[in-house]
Protein backbone atom coordinates (compact mmCIF):
# COMPACT_ATOMS: atom_id res chain seq x y z
CA UNK A 1 0.00 0.00 0.00
CA UNK A 2 1.23 3.42 -0.98
CA UNK A 3 2.71 5.69 1.93
CA UNK A 4 2.96 9.00 2.54
CA UNK A 5 6.36 10.88 2.71
CA UNK A 6 6.98 12.82 5.59
CA UNK A 7 6.16 16.05 6.80
CA UNK A 8 8.23 18.52 8.85
CA UNK A 9 7.48 19.73 12.52
CA UNK A 10 7.69 23.07 13.88
CA UNK A 11 11.13 23.44 14.45
CA UNK A 12 12.50 22.26 11.44
CA UNK A 13 10.15 24.23 9.68
CA UNK A 14 11.62 26.99 11.46
CA UNK A 15 15.22 26.15 10.72
CA UNK A 16 14.40 25.64 6.71
CA UNK A 17 12.84 29.46 7.20
CA UNK A 18 15.84 30.84 8.54
CA UNK A 19 18.24 29.30 6.53
CA UNK A 20 16.19 30.97 3.61
CA UNK A 21 16.51 34.39 5.42
CA UNK A 22 20.08 33.98 6.19
CA UNK A 23 20.98 33.62 2.66
CA UNK A 24 19.07 36.48 1.87
CA UNK A 25 19.80 38.44 4.47
CA UNK A 26 21.13 42.02 2.44
CA UNK A 27 18.09 41.82 0.02
CA UNK A 28 15.97 41.91 2.85
CA UNK A 29 17.11 44.54 4.76
CA UNK A 30 17.57 46.87 2.13
CA UNK A 31 13.95 45.71 1.22
CA UNK A 32 12.52 46.98 4.84
CA UNK A 33 14.38 50.23 4.26
CA UNK A 34 12.52 50.62 1.68
CA UNK A 35 9.61 50.27 2.86
CA UNK A 36 9.92 51.88 5.86
CA UNK A 37 10.76 54.72 3.66
CA UNK A 38 7.49 54.50 1.92
CA UNK A 39 5.23 53.77 4.70
CA UNK A 40 7.13 57.25 6.19
CA UNK A 41 6.65 59.06 3.77
CA UNK A 42 2.80 58.25 3.35
CA UNK A 43 2.71 59.29 6.76
CA UNK A 44 3.63 63.10 6.43
CA UNK A 45 0.69 63.93 4.66
CA UNK A 46 -1.86 62.88 7.78
CA UNK A 47 0.31 65.15 9.93
CA UNK A 48 1.11 67.88 8.08
CA UNK A 49 -3.06 67.79 7.19
CA UNK A 50 -3.15 67.93 11.00
CA UNK A 51 -1.40 71.07 11.12
CA UNK A 52 -2.82 72.61 7.88
CA UNK A 53 -6.08 72.42 10.07
CA UNK A 54 -4.91 73.59 13.02
CA UNK A 55 -2.96 76.78 10.98
CA UNK A 56 -7.09 77.71 9.35
CA UNK A 57 -8.71 77.39 12.56
CA UNK A 58 -5.77 80.07 13.76
CA UNK A 59 -6.35 82.14 10.99
CA UNK A 60 -2.66 82.15 9.52
CA UNK A 61 -1.22 83.27 5.97
CA UNK A 62 -2.16 82.12 3.01
CA UNK A 63 1.39 81.41 2.71
CA UNK A 64 1.73 78.86 4.89
CA UNK A 65 -1.15 77.00 4.30
CA UNK A 66 0.27 77.04 0.77
CA UNK A 67 3.53 75.79 1.55
CA UNK A 68 1.89 72.97 3.87
CA UNK A 69 -0.28 71.94 1.11
CA UNK A 70 2.80 71.57 -1.06
CA UNK A 71 4.41 69.65 1.49
CA UNK A 72 1.53 67.30 1.10
CA UNK A 73 1.78 67.02 -2.28
CA UNK A 74 5.43 66.42 -2.27
CA UNK A 75 4.94 63.43 0.52
CA UNK A 76 2.47 61.97 -1.72
CA UNK A 77 4.52 61.83 -4.40
CA UNK A 78 7.57 60.30 -2.04
CA UNK A 79 5.54 57.78 -1.66
CA UNK A 80 5.00 56.85 -4.80
CA UNK A 81 8.34 56.43 -5.80
CA UNK A 82 9.44 54.78 -2.62
CA UNK A 83 6.67 52.09 -3.13
CA UNK A 84 7.53 51.51 -6.51
CA UNK A 85 11.25 51.11 -5.77
CA UNK A 86 9.95 49.12 -2.92
CA UNK A 87 7.84 46.70 -4.91
CA UNK A 88 10.34 46.03 -7.78
CA UNK A 89 13.02 44.89 -5.12
CA UNK A 90 10.18 42.77 -3.60
CA UNK A 91 9.14 40.90 -6.68
CA UNK A 92 13.24 40.47 -7.45
CA UNK A 93 13.81 38.75 -3.58
CA UNK A 94 10.02 36.71 -4.08
CA UNK A 95 11.90 35.49 -7.37
CA UNK A 96 15.35 34.25 -5.75
CA UNK A 97 13.73 33.13 -3.07
CA UNK A 98 11.17 30.59 -4.75
CA UNK A 99 14.18 30.04 -7.35
CA UNK A 100 16.49 28.42 -4.22
CA UNK A 101 12.96 26.58 -2.94
CA UNK A 102 12.36 25.15 -5.86
CA UNK A 103 15.64 24.39 -7.02
CA UNK A 104 16.48 22.45 -3.00
CA UNK A 105 12.88 21.16 -3.43
CA UNK A 106 13.76 19.63 -6.97
CA UNK A 107 17.54 18.35 -5.65
CA UNK A 108 15.84 16.67 -3.17
CA UNK A 109 13.21 14.69 -4.55
CA UNK A 110 15.86 13.74 -6.81
CA UNK A 111 18.08 12.27 -4.45
CA UNK A 112 15.04 10.04 -2.78
CA UNK A 113 15.96 6.91 -2.47
CA UNK A 114 14.31 4.78 -5.24
CA UNK A 115 12.91 2.47 -2.34
CA UNK A 116 10.74 5.44 -1.18
CA UNK A 117 10.03 6.67 -4.50
CA UNK A 118 8.54 2.94 -5.12
CA UNK A 119 5.98 2.82 -1.54
CA UNK A 120 5.33 6.89 -2.25
CA UNK A 121 1.50 7.70 -3.60
CA UNK A 122 2.36 9.13 -6.94
CA UNK A 123 -0.02 11.62 -5.74
CA UNK A 124 1.66 12.72 -2.91
CA UNK A 125 4.79 13.76 -4.96
CA UNK A 126 3.01 15.35 -7.73
CA UNK A 127 0.84 17.43 -5.21
CA UNK A 128 3.61 18.65 -3.19
CA UNK A 129 5.71 19.24 -6.42
CA UNK A 130 2.67 21.10 -8.24
CA UNK A 131 0.06 22.62 -5.36
CA UNK A 132 2.51 22.93 -2.22
CA UNK A 133 5.56 24.54 -4.46
CA UNK A 134 2.83 27.10 -6.18
CA UNK A 135 1.18 27.80 -2.63
CA UNK A 136 4.30 28.51 -1.02
CA UNK A 137 5.22 30.58 -4.43
CA UNK A 138 2.44 32.95 -4.12
CA UNK A 139 3.32 33.62 -0.34
CA UNK A 140 6.52 34.30 -1.68
CA UNK A 141 5.96 36.64 -4.17
CA UNK A 142 3.41 38.57 -3.01
CA UNK A 143 2.31 37.59 0.90
CA UNK A 144 5.91 38.91 2.07
CA UNK A 145 5.93 41.91 0.69
CA UNK A 146 2.32 42.38 1.71
CA UNK A 147 3.32 41.59 5.08
CA UNK A 148 6.41 43.64 5.52
CA UNK A 149 4.66 47.05 4.34
CA UNK A 150 1.46 46.00 6.77
CA UNK A 151 3.43 45.34 9.53
CA UNK A 152 5.42 48.42 9.18
CA UNK A 153 2.42 50.37 8.62
CA UNK A 154 0.57 49.87 11.30
CA UNK A 155 4.00 50.16 13.94
CA UNK A 156 4.73 53.53 12.18
CA UNK A 157 1.44 54.39 12.44
CA UNK A 158 0.63 53.98 15.93
CA UNK A 159 3.93 55.24 16.78
CA UNK A 160 3.15 59.05 14.74
CA UNK A 161 -0.12 58.96 16.69
CA UNK A 162 1.74 58.59 19.79
CA UNK A 163 3.92 61.38 18.68
CA UNK A 164 1.04 63.92 18.03
CA UNK A 165 -0.71 63.01 20.89
CA UNK A 166 -0.58 60.17 23.33
CA UNK A 167 -3.97 60.21 25.35
CA UNK A 168 -5.75 59.59 22.11
CA UNK A 169 -2.97 57.31 20.51
CA UNK A 170 -4.02 55.13 23.24
CA UNK A 171 -7.68 54.74 22.30
CA UNK A 172 -5.24 52.93 18.66
CA UNK A 173 -5.27 49.93 21.12
CA UNK A 174 -8.38 49.19 21.61
CA UNK A 175 -8.93 46.72 19.50
CA UNK A 176 -5.85 44.61 20.55
CA UNK A 177 -7.09 42.23 22.77
CA UNK A 178 -9.53 41.20 20.54
CA UNK A 179 -7.58 40.83 17.84
CA UNK A 180 -4.54 38.67 19.48
CA UNK A 181 -7.67 36.60 21.32
CA UNK A 182 -9.40 35.85 17.93
CA UNK A 183 -6.33 35.40 15.81
CA UNK A 184 -4.56 33.04 18.34
CA UNK A 185 -8.13 30.65 18.43
CA UNK A 186 -7.87 30.87 14.69
CA UNK A 187 -4.37 29.61 14.54
CA UNK A 188 -4.61 27.24 16.57
CA UNK A 189 -7.68 25.37 14.34
CA UNK A 190 -6.55 26.45 11.08
CA UNK A 191 -2.57 24.51 11.17
CA UNK A 192 -4.24 21.04 11.21
CA UNK A 193 -7.25 21.74 8.90
CA UNK A 194 -4.87 23.25 6.36
CA UNK A 195 -2.67 19.90 6.67
CA UNK A 196 -5.47 17.70 6.14
CA UNK A 197 -6.64 20.42 3.01
CA UNK A 198 -3.47 20.09 1.65
CA UNK A 199 -3.43 15.93 2.01
CA UNK A 200 -6.93 15.15 0.03
CA UNK A 201 -5.12 16.59 -2.65
CA UNK A 202 -2.65 14.11 -2.87
CA UNK A 203 -5.25 11.55 -3.12
CA UNK A 204 -6.91 13.73 -5.96
CA UNK A 205 -4.38 14.00 -7.98
CA UNK A 206 -3.10 10.15 -7.36
CA UNK A 207 -6.78 9.50 -8.27
CA UNK A 208 -6.64 11.15 -11.75
CA UNK A 209 -3.12 10.23 -12.34
CA UNK A 210 -3.79 6.31 -12.01
CA UNK A 211 -6.66 6.72 -14.69
CA UNK A 212 -4.66 9.05 -17.11
CA UNK A 213 -2.15 6.74 -17.18
CA UNK A 214 -4.33 3.68 -17.21
CA UNK A 215 -6.81 4.97 -19.40
CA UNK A 216 -6.24 1.90 -22.21
CA UNK A 217 -6.89 -0.61 -19.45
CA UNK A 218 -9.87 1.95 -17.94
CA UNK A 219 -11.05 1.38 -21.56
CA UNK A 220 -10.22 -1.76 -22.21
CA UNK A 221 -11.84 -3.24 -19.11
CA UNK A 222 -15.06 -0.91 -18.68
CA UNK A 223 -14.54 0.39 -15.93
CA UNK A 224 -14.89 4.07 -16.33
CA UNK A 225 -17.93 4.35 -13.84
CA UNK A 226 -15.93 3.18 -10.65
CA UNK A 227 -12.89 5.02 -11.46
CA UNK A 228 -15.10 8.29 -12.16
CA UNK A 229 -16.84 7.38 -8.65
CA UNK A 230 -13.39 7.12 -7.34
CA UNK A 231 -12.49 10.46 -8.42
CA UNK A 232 -15.66 12.01 -7.50
CA UNK A 233 -15.24 10.96 -3.53
CA UNK A 234 -11.69 12.29 -3.51
CA UNK A 235 -12.73 15.17 -4.90
CA UNK A 236 -15.63 15.39 -2.45
CA UNK A 237 -13.34 14.55 0.55
CA UNK A 238 -11.18 17.69 -0.64
CA UNK A 239 -13.98 19.70 -0.52
CA UNK A 240 -15.20 18.77 2.72
CA UNK A 241 -11.54 19.61 3.99
CA UNK A 242 -11.83 23.15 2.11
CA UNK A 243 -14.92 23.94 3.92
CA UNK A 244 -13.05 23.57 7.53
CA UNK A 245 -10.69 26.17 6.91
CA UNK A 246 -13.30 28.56 5.22
CA UNK A 247 -15.89 28.40 8.13
CA UNK A 248 -13.06 29.12 10.47
CA UNK A 249 -12.12 32.35 8.58
CA UNK A 250 -15.98 33.02 8.59
CA UNK A 251 -15.75 32.92 12.01
CA UNK A 252 -12.33 35.05 12.49
CA UNK A 253 -12.41 37.74 10.10
CA UNK A 254 -15.06 39.48 12.05
CA UNK A 255 -13.79 39.49 14.94
CA UNK A 256 -10.52 40.85 13.66
CA UNK A 257 -12.41 43.69 11.93
CA UNK A 258 -14.67 44.53 14.94
CA UNK A 259 -11.15 44.48 16.71
CA UNK A 260 -9.41 47.58 14.08
CA UNK A 261 -12.88 49.38 14.14
CA UNK A 262 -13.31 49.84 17.77
CA UNK A 263 -10.23 52.41 17.96
CA UNK A 264 -11.59 54.57 14.85
CA UNK A 265 -15.34 55.14 16.98
CA UNK A 266 -13.43 55.65 20.41
CA UNK A 267 -10.79 58.32 18.76
CA UNK A 268 -13.46 60.32 17.30
CA UNK A 269 -15.42 60.18 20.43
CA UNK A 270 -12.62 60.67 22.57
CA UNK A 271 -10.91 63.37 20.66
CA UNK A 272 -14.04 65.34 20.48
CA UNK A 273 -14.38 65.69 24.04
CA UNK A 274 -10.60 66.32 24.02
CA UNK A 275 -11.02 69.33 21.62
CA UNK A 276 -14.12 70.56 23.39
CA UNK A 277 -12.31 70.86 26.41
CA UNK A 278 -8.70 72.42 25.33
CA UNK A 279 -6.79 68.83 25.81
CA UNK A 280 -6.14 68.46 22.20
CA UNK A 281 -6.29 70.20 19.18
CA UNK A 282 -8.88 69.59 16.29
CA UNK A 283 -5.72 69.29 14.00
CA UNK A 284 -4.24 66.64 16.76
CA UNK A 285 -8.06 64.98 16.40
CA UNK A 286 -7.77 65.04 12.40
CA UNK A 287 -4.13 63.85 12.45
CA UNK A 288 -4.61 60.73 14.52
CA UNK A 289 -8.12 59.52 12.89
CA UNK A 290 -5.71 60.05 9.86
CA UNK A 291 -3.37 57.79 11.39
CA UNK A 292 -6.29 55.52 11.96
CA UNK A 293 -7.51 55.38 8.95
CA UNK A 294 -4.51 54.32 7.33
CA UNK A 295 -4.25 51.02 9.49
CA UNK A 296 -7.27 49.81 7.93
CA UNK A 297 -5.96 48.53 4.58
CA UNK A 298 -2.40 47.29 6.11
CA UNK A 299 -4.29 45.60 9.03
CA UNK A 300 -7.21 43.95 6.34
CA UNK A 301 -3.96 42.93 3.90
CA UNK A 302 -2.44 41.39 7.54
CA UNK A 303 -5.88 39.65 8.24
CA UNK A 304 -5.88 38.10 4.88
CA UNK A 305 -1.95 36.95 4.11
CA UNK A 306 -1.93 35.76 8.31
CA UNK A 307 -4.77 32.68 7.08
CA UNK A 308 -2.55 32.08 3.93
CA UNK A 309 0.05 32.58 6.17
CA UNK A 310 -1.66 28.84 7.96
CA UNK A 311 -1.59 27.83 4.47
CA UNK A 312 1.85 28.00 3.43
CA UNK A 313 3.43 27.07 6.29
CA UNK A 314 1.27 23.54 6.09
CA UNK A 315 2.85 23.77 2.54
CA UNK A 316 6.22 24.49 3.38
CA UNK A 317 6.11 21.58 5.91
CA UNK A 318 5.25 19.47 2.87
CA UNK A 319 7.97 20.58 0.96
CA UNK A 320 10.87 20.15 3.77
CA UNK A 321 9.45 16.56 4.82
CA UNK A 322 10.56 15.28 1.70
CA UNK A 323 14.45 16.37 3.14
CA UNK A 324 14.00 14.47 6.12
CA UNK A 325 14.34 11.20 4.40
CA UNK A 326 17.64 9.72 4.44
CA UNK A 327 20.03 9.49 0.94
CA UNK A 328 21.22 6.28 0.24
CA UNK A 329 24.25 7.69 -1.02
CA UNK A 330 27.38 8.21 0.33
CA UNK A 331 30.00 11.13 0.57
CA UNK A 332 33.47 9.02 -1.76
CA UNK A 333 33.91 10.62 -5.03
CA UNK A 334 36.56 8.25 -6.13
CA UNK A 335 37.30 7.06 -9.19
CA UNK A 336 36.81 3.19 -9.81
CA UNK A 337 39.70 0.68 -10.46
CA UNK A 338 39.25 -1.67 -13.60
CA UNK A 339 35.82 -3.03 -12.19
CA UNK A 340 36.25 -5.83 -9.98
CA UNK A 341 32.33 -6.62 -8.29
CA UNK A 342 32.08 -8.67 -5.48
CA UNK A 343 29.30 -10.33 -3.86
CA UNK A 344 29.46 -11.90 -0.16
CA UNK A 345 26.40 -13.46 1.17
CA UNK A 346 23.98 -11.29 -0.29
CA UNK A 347 20.65 -11.55 0.40
CA UNK A 348 18.16 -9.16 -0.32
CA UNK A 349 14.52 -8.73 0.85
CA UNK A 350 11.74 -6.12 -0.63
CA UNK A 351 10.12 -4.04 2.19
CA UNK A 352 11.10 -6.52 4.77
CA UNK A 353 9.75 -9.27 2.75
CA UNK A 354 10.41 -12.85 1.61
CA UNK A 355 14.13 -13.02 0.75
CA UNK A 356 14.76 -12.45 -3.52
CA UNK A 357 18.32 -13.56 -3.09
CA UNK A 358 19.77 -15.49 -0.60
CA UNK A 359 23.43 -15.59 -0.10
CA UNK A 360 24.95 -15.14 -3.38
CA UNK A 361 28.50 -15.01 -3.77
CA UNK A 362 29.96 -13.82 -6.59
CA UNK A 363 33.60 -13.03 -7.77
CA UNK A 364 33.49 -10.75 -11.42
CA UNK A 365 36.78 -10.13 -12.47
CA UNK A 366 37.73 -6.78 -13.77
CA UNK A 367 36.44 -6.88 -17.78
CA UNK A 368 34.90 -9.97 -17.40
CA UNK A 369 30.99 -10.48 -18.94
CA UNK A 370 29.22 -12.64 -17.47
CA UNK A 371 25.04 -13.67 -18.11
CA UNK A 372 22.74 -14.45 -15.10
CA UNK A 373 20.21 -16.64 -16.37
CA UNK A 374 16.90 -18.07 -14.68
CA UNK A 375 13.38 -18.79 -14.13
CA UNK A 376 11.14 -15.97 -13.87
CA UNK A 377 11.31 -14.65 -10.11
CA UNK A 378 14.72 -16.24 -9.18
CA UNK A 379 16.01 -12.96 -8.90
CA UNK A 380 18.17 -11.87 -11.69
CA UNK A 381 16.87 -8.10 -11.96
CA UNK A 382 16.85 -7.86 -8.01
CA UNK A 383 20.49 -8.67 -8.61
CA UNK A 384 21.40 -6.35 -11.62
CA UNK A 385 19.65 -3.51 -9.31
CA UNK A 386 22.02 -4.36 -6.29
CA UNK A 387 25.29 -4.55 -8.82
CA UNK A 388 23.91 -0.91 -10.29
CA UNK A 389 23.66 0.29 -6.07
CA UNK A 390 20.16 1.23 -6.32
CA UNK A 391 19.54 -0.59 -3.60
CA UNK A 392 21.81 -2.03 -0.82
CA UNK A 393 21.67 -5.75 0.28
CA UNK A 394 19.88 -6.50 3.70
CA UNK A 395 22.76 -9.11 3.96
CA UNK A 396 26.09 -9.17 3.31
CA UNK A 397 28.29 -6.86 0.84
CA UNK A 398 28.56 -5.80 -2.71
CA UNK A 399 31.38 -4.14 -3.32
CA UNK A 400 32.87 -2.15 -6.63
CA UNK A 401 36.89 -2.32 -6.32
CA UNK A 402 36.76 -2.35 -2.70
CA UNK A 403 33.68 0.34 -2.72
CA UNK A 404 30.29 -0.38 -1.36
CA UNK A 405 27.76 1.65 -4.00
CA UNK A 406 26.19 3.43 -1.24
CA UNK A 407 29.22 4.14 -0.01
CA UNK A 408 29.82 6.48 -3.14
CA UNK A 409 28.44 9.90 -4.03
CA UNK A 410 25.63 9.67 -6.77
CA UNK A 411 28.03 11.79 -9.51
CA UNK A 412 30.69 9.07 -8.82
CA UNK A 413 28.72 6.18 -9.21
CA UNK A 414 26.32 6.96 -12.38
CA UNK A 415 29.72 8.02 -14.20
CA UNK A 416 30.85 4.61 -13.52
CA UNK A 417 28.39 1.94 -13.18
CA UNK A 418 25.52 2.88 -15.51
CA UNK A 419 22.35 0.52 -15.74
CA UNK A 420 20.06 -0.24 -18.87
CA UNK A 421 16.95 -1.91 -18.17
CA UNK A 422 13.61 -3.32 -20.68
CA UNK A 423 11.87 -0.42 -19.51
CA UNK A 424 13.57 3.01 -21.24
CA UNK A 425 11.95 6.19 -20.21
CA UNK A 426 12.43 8.66 -23.02
CA UNK A 427 12.55 12.49 -21.46
CA UNK A 428 10.41 15.15 -22.86
CA UNK A 429 12.91 17.06 -24.90
CA UNK A 430 14.33 17.11 -28.25
CA UNK A 431 16.31 13.66 -29.16
CA UNK A 432 19.86 15.43 -28.67
CA UNK A 433 18.61 16.73 -25.51
CA UNK A 434 17.75 12.89 -24.57
CA UNK A 435 21.07 11.91 -25.50
CA UNK A 436 23.17 14.60 -23.76
CA UNK A 437 22.10 12.86 -20.28
CA UNK A 438 24.96 10.26 -21.40
CA UNK A 439 27.15 13.00 -21.73
CA UNK A 440 26.55 16.52 -21.27
CA UNK A 441 29.45 17.91 -23.23
CA UNK A 442 28.90 15.39 -26.08
CA UNK A 443 28.75 17.18 -30.09
CA UNK A 444 26.57 16.51 -32.56
CA UNK A 445 28.70 14.39 -34.30
CA UNK A 446 29.01 12.29 -31.21
CA UNK A 447 25.89 12.20 -31.05
CA UNK A 448 24.70 10.52 -34.26
CA UNK A 449 28.16 7.93 -34.44
CA UNK A 450 26.66 6.76 -30.89
CA UNK A 451 22.54 6.16 -32.98
CA UNK A 452 24.23 4.85 -36.11
CA UNK A 453 26.49 2.22 -33.56
CA UNK A 454 23.13 0.64 -32.49
CA UNK A 455 21.28 0.89 -35.49
CA UNK A 456 19.32 4.28 -34.96
CA UNK A 457 20.58 6.31 -37.91
CA UNK A 458 18.14 5.31 -40.28
CA UNK A 459 14.94 6.55 -38.39
CA UNK A 460 16.57 9.33 -36.22
CA UNK A 461 17.58 11.16 -39.70
CA UNK A 462 14.40 10.32 -40.99
CA UNK A 463 12.50 12.37 -38.02
CA UNK A 464 10.62 15.98 -38.78
CA UNK A 465 13.50 18.03 -37.40
CA UNK A 466 16.23 15.14 -37.05
CA UNK A 467 17.80 15.05 -33.59
CA UNK A 468 16.37 18.15 -32.80
CA UNK A 469 12.76 16.63 -32.82
CA UNK A 470 10.72 16.75 -29.33
CA UNK A 471 9.80 13.31 -28.47
CA UNK A 472 8.37 11.86 -25.11
CA UNK A 473 5.26 13.43 -23.26
CA UNK A 474 3.57 15.41 -25.95
CA UNK A 475 6.18 15.01 -28.76
CA UNK A 476 6.92 12.26 -31.11
CA UNK A 477 6.17 8.89 -29.50
CA UNK A 478 9.26 6.62 -30.03
CA UNK A 479 8.49 3.12 -30.82
CA UNK A 480 9.96 0.92 -28.01
CA UNK A 481 12.44 -0.74 -29.94
CA UNK A 482 13.93 3.02 -30.93
CA UNK A 483 13.21 3.39 -27.12
CA UNK A 484 15.80 1.21 -26.43
CA UNK A 485 17.98 2.37 -29.58
CA UNK A 486 18.36 5.62 -27.61
CA UNK A 487 19.20 4.03 -24.56
CA UNK A 488 21.65 2.02 -25.49
CA UNK A 489 23.34 5.14 -27.62
CA UNK A 490 23.41 6.88 -24.43
CA UNK A 491 25.70 4.17 -22.66
CA UNK A 492 27.93 4.32 -25.33
CA UNK A 493 28.30 7.84 -24.76
CA UNK A 494 28.77 7.57 -21.04
CA UNK A 495 31.34 4.76 -21.27
CA UNK A 496 31.13 3.57 -17.94
CA UNK A 497 33.60 1.05 -16.77
CA UNK A 498 30.42 -1.30 -15.08
CA UNK A 499 27.75 -2.04 -17.30
CA UNK A 500 24.60 -3.71 -16.23
CA UNK A 501 21.99 -5.01 -19.10
CA UNK A 502 18.81 -6.22 -17.75
CA UNK A 503 17.31 -7.32 -21.17
CA UNK A 504 17.85 -3.95 -22.46
CA UNK A 505 17.22 -5.48 -26.51
CA UNK A 506 14.10 -7.13 -25.60
CA UNK A 507 12.13 -4.92 -28.29
CA UNK A 508 15.10 -5.79 -31.07
CA UNK A 509 13.86 -7.83 -33.57
CA UNK A 510 16.66 -10.08 -34.74
CA UNK A 511 18.75 -7.69 -37.52
CA UNK A 512 18.26 -4.68 -34.62
CA UNK A 513 19.77 -7.17 -32.20
CA UNK A 514 22.52 -8.40 -33.72
CA UNK A 515 23.61 -4.74 -35.57
CA UNK A 516 23.37 -3.35 -31.73
CA UNK A 517 25.63 -6.07 -30.91
CA UNK A 518 28.22 -5.16 -33.26
CA UNK A 519 27.74 -1.51 -32.33
CA UNK A 520 27.91 -2.22 -28.37
CA UNK A 521 31.08 -4.42 -29.13
CA UNK A 522 33.92 -2.22 -28.81
CA UNK A 523 32.33 -0.71 -25.72
CA UNK A 524 32.11 -3.90 -23.98
CA UNK A 525 35.34 -4.55 -25.07
CA UNK A 526 37.15 -4.48 -21.78
CA UNK A 527 34.57 -3.70 -19.53
CA UNK A 528 32.71 -5.47 -16.71
CA UNK A 529 29.31 -6.17 -17.90
CA UNK A 530 26.61 -8.10 -16.32
CA UNK A 531 24.04 -9.54 -18.49
CA UNK A 532 20.36 -10.45 -17.18
CA UNK A 533 19.36 -12.65 -19.93
CA UNK A 534 15.34 -13.37 -20.56
CA UNK A 535 16.38 -14.75 -24.01
CA UNK A 536 19.42 -17.46 -23.63
CA UNK A 537 20.94 -16.80 -27.12
CA UNK A 538 22.95 -13.87 -25.09
CA UNK A 539 24.33 -16.84 -22.60
CA UNK A 540 26.48 -18.17 -25.61
CA UNK A 541 28.81 -15.43 -26.08
CA UNK A 542 29.11 -14.71 -22.26
CA UNK A 543 32.92 -15.55 -20.29
CA UNK A 544 30.84 -16.65 -18.08
CA UNK A 545 27.09 -17.86 -17.15
CA UNK A 546 25.38 -17.54 -13.62
CA UNK A 547 22.12 -19.47 -12.84
CA UNK A 548 19.86 -18.59 -10.66
CA UNK A 549 17.01 -20.35 -8.91
CA UNK A 550 14.88 -19.37 -5.80
CA UNK A 551 17.28 -16.66 -5.08
CA UNK A 552 20.65 -18.63 -5.17
CA UNK A 553 23.75 -19.28 -7.03
CA UNK A 554 23.03 -22.86 -8.11
CA UNK A 555 25.39 -23.26 -11.35
CA UNK A 556 28.21 -21.18 -12.97
CA UNK A 557 30.61 -21.73 -15.60
CA UNK A 558 30.68 -21.20 -19.18
CA UNK A 559 28.26 -22.00 -21.42
CA UNK A 560 29.73 -24.79 -23.06
CA UNK A 561 30.68 -26.14 -19.64
CA UNK A 562 27.48 -25.97 -17.93
CA UNK A 563 25.66 -27.97 -21.09
CA UNK A 564 28.10 -30.68 -21.27
CA UNK A 565 27.19 -31.08 -17.33
CA UNK A 566 23.54 -31.93 -17.73
CA UNK A 567 22.48 -30.12 -15.24
CA UNK A 568 20.13 -27.15 -14.77
CA UNK A 569 21.50 -24.84 -17.48
CA UNK A 570 21.23 -27.80 -19.72
CA UNK A 571 17.61 -28.24 -19.36
CA UNK A 572 16.65 -24.79 -19.61
CA UNK A 573 18.28 -24.39 -23.16
CA UNK A 574 17.26 -27.29 -24.47
CA UNK A 575 13.49 -26.07 -23.24
CA UNK A 576 14.38 -22.69 -24.86
CA UNK A 577 16.20 -23.75 -28.14
CA UNK A 578 12.68 -26.25 -29.09
CA UNK A 579 10.46 -23.29 -27.95
CA UNK A 580 12.07 -20.02 -29.54
CA UNK A 581 8.33 -19.45 -31.24
CA UNK A 582 6.97 -19.28 -28.15
CA UNK A 583 9.50 -17.57 -25.67
CA UNK A 584 9.69 -19.11 -22.17
CA UNK A 585 8.50 -17.49 -18.55
CA UNK A 586 12.43 -16.74 -17.99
Amino acid sequence: MPVTLPIADDPTVRREVRHLLTAHRRPIVLLTLAHTAAVAAGLVAPWLLGVLVDRVAGGRQAAQVDRLALGIAASVLAQAVTRWIASRMAFVLGEDVFHELRSTFTDRVLGLPLSAVERTSTGDIASRTTHDIETVADFVRIGIPEVMTGTLSVLLSLTAAFVVDWKLALCCLLGLPVIVTATRWFTRRARPAFATELATYSTVNASVIETVQGASVVEGLGIRAPRREKMALSAREARDAQLVPLRLRTRWFPLVQLGYQLPVLCVVLVGGLLAARGGASVGQVASVSMFLTLLVDPLDDLVYWWGDLQMSRAAFARIAGVGLIPSDRGDKDVELGDGRVVLREVSFAYDRGIDVLSGVNLDIAAGERICVVGASGAGKSTLALLVAGVYAPSVGTVTLDGHAPHELTSHALRDQVVMVTQEDHVFAGTVYENMLLGREEASRQQVTDALSSVGAQGWSAELPDGLDTVVGDGGHELAPAQAQQLALARLILKDPKVIVLDEATSMFDGSQRREADSGLAGLLAGRTVISIAHRLDSARTADRVVMLDEGRVIETGDHQELLDRQGRYAALWRAWENNQSTPLDI
